[in-house]
Order: C-alpha cells, then structure tokens, then sequence
C-alpha cells in the first residue's frame, strides 16, 4: 500500500472527486466541529469543519487531503438584505435597490454571486447599483 498527501480546498476537492469516482473504492472525512469522522457520499451531504480527507482508491494507495481553508465568504439572505450590512460597507442604498435586494434570493451568497444576480436581473437601476458596490469593494 502506498500513500500521498495533498493540500486542496473543499471545492478543489469535490471536484477531484467527481473526476475520479469510478477509482475510489472509499472516504472518509474528519468532522473537527463535530469531532467525528464522516463517510463516502454524506462528505457532500453534510455540512461540516472537515480538516482530512483520507481516500482509499481500488488499486489500495491512499490519498490524504489536508483540508485548505475557503477565503469564499457567503453572506446569509438576511445580511445582504439588511441595509446596515451594505452601510458597513460604505454602500448607500435607495429605497428601490433595497427592495431589489430582499427579493434576489433564499441562499447564501458569496459577493460575486450577488454581483452576477444584480447583472442578470431586469433591475432598471442595476448599473449604478452595481456602480455602487463595486466601488465599495
């Protein structure tokens, strides 16, 4: 049995993975938050502080992944809608783009995403909406 060790974030991770299914006999992933140890699909499924990664592949070598911290931040829908988080960030909303924005959506979203949801909309003050943020950023 031979071992490698690598570094990658979760997304670099889930897409290694997908890459590569039909190979991977097992996985198994640390849960630090919950202080257990999670298997095979439910690493997707479930959300957690995973730290390792150990993947057993069906020729037996291992691969473990030391879990890179994301700098991907996603604001709750009730941040980005609140007016005090844009204010924070030296946006002054209108009545009408904080409007717009209660209604983008009900998942988290990291800034670029709600920059691409404000792009795509039919908001007809976007621009300068978008102007706004970008600035701020």
């Amino acid at each position: 049995m031979s071992a490698s060790d690598v570094a990658m974030t979760m997304d670099e991770f889930v897409a290694y993975y997908k890459k590569n299914r039909g190979l991977v006999r097992s996985a198994r992933a640390y849960d630090a938050a919950g202080g257990q140890w999670v298997q095979g699909e439910e690493i997707f499924r479930k959300s957690g502080a995973y730290t390792l990664i150990v993947i057993q592949f069906k020729n037996r070598h291992f691969l473990r992944v030391t879990v890179k911290p994301s700098l991907k931040v996603a604001y709750s829908p009730e941040v980005y809608r609140s007016a005090a988080f844009w204010v924070d960030k030296g946006v002054r909303l209108t009545y009408e783009e904080k409007a717009f924005l209660e209604g983008i959506g009900n998942e988290p979203m990291a800034m670029d995403e709600i920059l691409r949801v404000i792009e795509r909309s039919g908001f007809p003050g976007k621009e300068a909406l978008l102007k706004k943020i970008r600035k701020a950023l």
